[in-house]
């Protein structure tokens, strides 16, 4: 199991990031002409995919049904990550197309740019969730001491 301050550094920051610089470089390589960046951020995009299927993978999420966590949290941070991998995934087979044909092939470019914006802003919603276990009540037993 994961610690839950860990795993939001993992969920909020990190691929956030990484998301947001892959959008910008996507941008600028359309705007600049510059083929090289938009692999650079099709790069980025398959790095995320390898962070978000390592972490879904491993055990590291508990699960929705955890005792203490708020189901529907845990739901869409699984979501999350299954998107992060599709995008990431999408990336990869935008990348090896660049590669082949020698320069992009636009739709696809544009497919994987999309559903990058939307990915980034629904992480930005599950950053506002706030990852803590619900405070369950605390039932302490006074033992008796036997000798009494």
């Amino acid at each position: 199991m994961i610690s839950i301050d860990l795993l939001e550094v993992l969920l909020r920051s990190a691929p956030q990031y990484l998301l947001f610089g892959a959008l910008g470089l996507y941008l600028f390589a359309w705007i600049d002409k510059k083929p090289l960046l938009g692999k650079v951020a099709e790069i980025v995009l398959i790095v995320i995919a390898i962070l978000a299927l390592t972490v879904l993978l491993s055990g590291a999420i508990p699960s929705p049904q955890t005792k203490g966590l708020v189901e529907q949290d845990i739901k869409d941070v699984i979501k999350m990550l299954i998107m992060l991998a599709a995008t990431g995934s999408l990336g990869g087979i935008s990348l090896l197309v660049r590669i082949i044909r020698k320069k992009p092939f636009i739709p696809l470019v544009v497919l994987v740019f999309v559903l990058g914006l939307i990915v980034f802003f629904q992480s930005t919603k599950l950053s506002r969730v706030k990852f803590e276990l619900s405070k369950t009540e605390v039932v302490t037993d006074t033992i008796k001491n036997p000798k009494e």
